[in-house]
């Protein structure tokens, strides 16, 4: 399993991601033995925002150090387990992959504590209990959202 985050929809630009260990293993154990164990049954994922630079081995913990405080309206943002939170899936140059709907950060009144530079999907919509299932590569150039950048990103995985 790959993924993918599509960081600019104007564009189609994608950066990969890396699924993390214990994403791997969450992800394995949801296909083949219907395990429900780290995101219950109808549950959502929750893609996150950060500013850290991270390993495939690092937990939510790390993560969450530098995600933007929950101020000027930042949150992790639910992708449902459904055709509704996975709107495509579809085979591209015979590998089939699922794309999540758009998710859209917006700051208001102000801008977000801190420049993002990569993105993230995990099982909880805040704090740090959960797990981490998949980190972004950096963005090319890290972002501030503010009042008027919001920033509409997707999520990729791919059977690869």
């Amino acid at each position: 399993m790959k993924g993918f985050y599509i960081v600019d929809l104007e564009t189609g630009e994608r950066i990969p991601n890396q699924i993390t260990v214990k994403g791997e293993e969450t992800f394995l154990k949801m296909i083949t033995r219907a395990d429900v164990v780290d995101v219950a049954s109808g549950g959502n994922f929750y893609l996150g925002l950060t500013g850290l630079s991270v390993s495939n081995t690092d937990t939510l913990v790390q993560v969450a150090v530098n995600e933007p405080t929950l101020t000027n309206n930042y949150a992790r943002k639910p992708i449902t387990r459904d055709a509704g939170g996975f709107t495509d899936i579809s085979q591209v140059n015979g590998i089939f992959r699922a794309q999540s709907a758009v998710v859209n950060f917006t700051a208001t009144p102000g801008d977000y504590s801190t420049s993002i530079y990569r993105l993230f999907l995990c099982n909880v919509v805040s704090g740090t209990a959960g797990k981490l299932f998949s980190v972004s590569a950096p963005l090319l150039t890290p972002r501030l959202i503010t009042p008027t950048t919001p920033y509409s990103v997707a999520f990729e995985l791919w059977m690869r």
